[in-house]
């Protein structure tokens, strides 16, 4: 569509339409929201973000904000620098529609749609990807473990994923019940935390690590449990 109408405002000047008012307030809000994500961004990264309370509100509405929060914190500089880079390409585009400009406004709207892109899916999208997959669980506890610990499985949920990327043979034994079961020998053993949760710290079993990230509410999140005897 932008190469259409770049070929054909090349070719002549158009009087301006209905649409340069919608398109107007399209790139004003585009450019305040991509100058509020900026700021947002920058805020991170020096810790001024009451980081506690968004993990909390984000946990609500199935939103890891803590991988968010360290994802920005990681890359704030650069995330920063693209959403000005829009903000401006926004602005101009704003100014080139108001003047009946199209070819500069094309080029300007071209620019401010490729940093929102690079923000959305070099961020968001990456990210709440990382937080619906095992992947990270699997390889904490491939580092917490070592080769000659026995590791099984007693949760039915994940355990492909899990096996793959823990990258070892985990047997799967039958899903953990309402009680701790006696004849499981001493060993690391995964199971969901709501289970978990639900035994009650029983006698000889103890928790070593808990997954860091929240799945979502309607899927089990995992947690790795030692059995010591």
């Amino acid at each position: 569509m932008i190469g259409w109408w770049l070929a054909e405002t090349a070719e002549e000047e158009r009087p301006a339409g209905g649409w340069v008012a919608v398109a107007r307030a399209l790139a004003v809000v585009a450019g305040t929201g991509l100058l509020a994500l900026a700021a947002a961004a920058g805020a991170v990264r020096w810790g001024l973000i009451p980081s506690a309370r968004l993990i909390e509100q984000g946990a609500r509405h199935e939103i890891d904000a803590a991988m968010y929060l360290r994802v920005v914190a990681a890359a704030g500089a650069a995330i920063g620098a693209v959403c000005l880079a829009g903000a401006l390409a926004a602005a101009l585009a704003a100014r080139a529609l108001g003047r009946a400009r199209w070819r500069e406004a094309a080029l300007a709207t071209a620019a401010a749609v490729a940093c929102t892109t690079i923000v959305v899916y070099g961020l968001f999208v990456p990210t709440r990807a990382a937080q619906k997959s095992v992947k990270p669980f699997a390889h904490a506890v491939r580092d917490r473990l070592g080769p000659e610990d026995r590791l099984a499985l007693l949760a039915s949920d994940e355990e492909i994923p899990f096996i793959l990327h823990v990258g070892r043979n985990v047997p799967v034994l039958a899903p953990a019940g309402a009680r701790p079961r006696d004849d499981v020998p001493a060993g690391y053993y995964v199971l969901d935390q709501a289970r978990w949760r639900a035994w009650g710290a029983p006698a000889g079993w103890e928790e070593v690590l808990a997954s860091p990230h929240l799945f979502s509410t309607h899927r089990h999140d995992l947690v790795l449990v030692r059995r010591r005897r």
